[in-house]
């Protein structure tokens, strides 16, 4: 992980940041299948399909209700089916697409868009795009 550190957006356990790639230590244990990054919060998918937090959570983004502001590094999000097969970072929202809930989940990401889209950049609309179009393409 590297870049810009605010709100521990690297899951490194600082808000430093990084100029150079490092290794999240906090994940060590778990390999990691994939990753989706956000303005301020990272989401972690292992291949054991378990999905971790870290960064701002001022909307509740992280899934992790004992955390108020911010997390330093990736803490677990607790609640959720252990067949996740997609993660998505939005701008003040997360999603997981699973195998038996994908449709609903999907329609929670569209009706996030429109309120998302009052605050998007090109990047963030590219981004759900490719989550629309890889759902219909895998399911």
């Amino acid at each position: 992980m590297w870049r810009c550190g605010d709100y521990g957006r690297l899951g490194l356990g600082s808000l430093e940041s990084q100029w150079t790639p490092s290794v999240c230590s906090a994940l060590s244990d778990h390999s990691i299948r994939a990753l989706s990054c956000s303005r301020a919060h990272t989401l972690f998918l292992t291949e054991t399909r378990r999905v971790f937090a870290t960064g701002l959570n001022d909307c509740g983004q992280l899934g992790v209700s004992d955390v108020n502001t911010h997390a330093l590094e990736p803490l677990e999000v607790s609640g959720i089916e252990n067949d996740i097969l997609h993660i998505s970072a939005g701008y003040n929202h997360s999603a997981a697409v699973t195998g038996k809930y994908k449709h609903s989940v999907l329609h929670y990401i569209v009706m996030e868009l429109i309120h998302d889209l009052l605050h998007a950049k090109h990047d963030l609309l590219v981004q759900y795009c490719m989550l629309f179009l890889l759902s219909h393409i895998f399911f």
